[in-house]
C-alpha cells in the first residue's frame, strides 16, 4: 500500500506497509508497521537504505487505511488505521520531518476515538487534506454498533483541534447500523481551513443510496443541515463520489448513477456552492450515458473554473462482465456552469486493446488511473495496463504492466 507525496524540493516522500517485524497480513493481531523513505530529484535514497519507521506499535498499522499529505515544511503528515488496542481499530496520526524523524510522539497521536471495552470497531478509507496552516484534517468510516463518518483536525504541533474525540459527521452517520451506507466518500477543502465531505449514503427514508455532502468549518462546526446537503437527485443507486474544491468555498462532485447495478452505471455531476446549494439546477447533469458500465470517476481542475472528469468505460464491449478485461478510460471537460466542452459522452483518452486500469467491482472500484495536473496545465497519468496480458489480480495467470502518458488540454 505505498502512498507518495511531494517533498516540496523536487523529490518525494513514500510511506508503505512493512512486515520486517513479523507476519504482515490483514488479520487483527498481525504485525504490519509503517515505514517511510525520501528520494531526491535524482532518485537517491535520503533516509538510509531501508527507510525510517513511521509507526511500529503492536499489531497492525495502516492495513485498513493509510493516507499522507505534505506538512508544507519538507516533511509529511501520515494518518493510519491502528489495532494496538486489543478492543478494535482506531486511527492514529504522525508527522515526520524532512529527515524522516518523528515530530510528534513515537508511534503517533491518537486521532480517532479509543474503542470501548468489548467493542470491536473497524476502520476504512482513511483520508487527509491540509488545513492550510501546517496541520491536517482527516476523515474515515468507523463501523461498530453504528456507522459513522468521523472527522478530526490536528495542528502542526500535534494538538487535536476538535476535541478529544472526532466528530461524527451529521447527515452521513447513523444510529441504526442496518442498511445505512455503502461506505464510500471523498473530501475537499472548503478554502477556509475546513473540510467538505461527500458520501454515498442511504438515508432512512429511501431505498437506494444518495450522494450527500456536509461541511465542517475550521473549528469543527457543522455548516449545513443536520441531514446534509443533497447532491444527487435521481432514484437510482448513486455510488463512489469524487469531490473537487472549486476555489470559492464550494465543490464539484462526480459519481456513478446506476439504474441497474452490475450491468449499467452512468456518470453524473453537480456543483454546490459554499452554502451547500446546488448551482446546476435541482437535478444533475449526466457526463455520460452509454451502454454497460461507466465507473470510478476522478476529478482534476481544468484551469478555467471547471473540472476535468475521467472514468472507466465499457461501452465498447458486449456486456458488463467483460469490463474487467476490456475497460477504457474516457474524459470530459466540464465548465463552471455544467456544460460539457468535448465530445458528447466523453473523449476516449485511453482506448487501447485489453484493459486500461483494473476494474471488476461496481460498489468500490479503484480509479482506472492516477493523475496529476502539472504546472503547465497538462495532465500526467499512470495506470495498470492489460494490452499484452489481461490485467486482473484475481487471476494469477494474468499480468499487469504500468504505462504512463502526458496529455495536453
Amino acid at each position: 500500500m505505498p502512498r507518495v507525496v511531494s517533498d516540496g524540493a523536487g523529490g518525494i516522500i513514500v510511506v508503505w506497509l512493512d512486515g520486517r517485524a513479523g507476519s504482515c497480513d490483514e488479520s487483527f493481531m498481525a504485525e504490519c508497521d509503517i515505514y517511510g523513505q525520501r528520494l531526491d530529484s535524482t532518485g537517491a535514497l535520503l533516509w538510509g537504505l531501508s527507510g525510517k519507521p513511521v509507526a511500529t506499535a503492536a499489531n497492525n498499522q495502516g492495513v485498513n487505511g493509510l493516507a499522507v499529505i505534505s506538512d508544507s515544511a519538507g516533511g509529511a503528515i501520515v494518518a493510519f488505521s491502528d489495532s494496538r488496542a486489543t478492543e478494535g481499530l482506531t486511527v492514529y496520526a504522525q508527522r515526520i520531518d524532512l529527515n524522516g524523524n518523528p515530530v510528534w510522539p513515537v508511534d503517533g497521536i491518537l486521532f480517532g476515538q479509543q474503542p470501548d471495552a468489548n467493542d470491536t470497531p473497524t476502520i476504512s478509507q482513511v483520508k487527509l487534506i491540509s488545513d492550510g496552516a501546517g496541520g491536517a484534517i482527516g476523515a474515515w468510516y468507523i463501523v461498530a454498533a453504528t456507522i459513522s463518518l468521523n472527522s478530526q483536525r490536528i495542528s502542526a504541533s500535534g494538538q487535536l483541534m476538535w476535541g478529544s474525540a472526532p466528530i461524527a459527521v451529521p447527515g452521513v452517520s447513523a444510529s441504526d447500523p442496518n442498511g445505512t451506507s455503502t461506505q464510500t466518500f471523498d473530501i475537499a477543502t472548503d478554502g477556509a481551513g475546513g473540510i467538505i465531505l461527500v458520501a454515498s449514503w442511504t438515508p432512512s427514508n429511501v431505498t437506494n443510496s444518495r450522494v450527500v455532502a456536509q461541511r465542517l468549518d475550521s473549528n469543527g462546526n457543522v455548516m449545513w443541515s443536520q441531514s446534509g446537503a443533497p447532491v444527487s437527485a435521481s432514484t437510482n443507486a448513486d455510488l463512489n463520489p469524487a469531490a473537487l474544491a472549486d476555489g470559492s468555498g464550494g465543490f464539484f462532485a462526480a459519481w456513478q448513477d446506476c439504474p441497474n447495478i452490475g450491468s449499467n452505471c452512468d456518470i453524473a455531476m453537480q456543483h454546490l456552492n459554499g452554502s451547500g446549494q446546488k448551482t446546476w439546477g435541482q437535478s444533475q447533469i449526466y457526463v455520460v450515458q452509454q451502454p454497460n458500465q461507466q465507473l470510478a470517476p476522478t476529478l482534476q481542475p481544468n484551469g478555467t473554473g471547471g473540472a476535468l472528469v475521467m472514468w472507466t468505460d465499457c461501452r465498447a464491449y458486449a456486456n458488463a462482465n467483460s469490463c474487467y478485461a476490456n475497460s477504457d478510460v474516457y474524459a470530459q471537460d466540464v465548465d463552471g456552469s455544467g456544460n460539457p466542452l468535448w465530445l458528447l459522452n466523453g473523449y476516449p483518452l485511453l482506448a487501447d486493446p485489453g484493459n486500461q486500469g483494473e476494474q471488476y467491482y461496481v460498489y468500490t472500484p479503484a480509479p482506472a488511473t492516477v493523475s496529476l495536473r502539472l504546472q503547465s496545465g497538462d495532465i500526467f497519468q499512470a495506470w495498470p495496463d492489460g494490452r499484452d496480458n489481461i490485467c486482473f489480480t484475481g487471476n494469477a495467470a494474468t499480468a499487469c504492466e504500468v504505462f504512463v502518458e502526458r496529455f495536453s488540454f
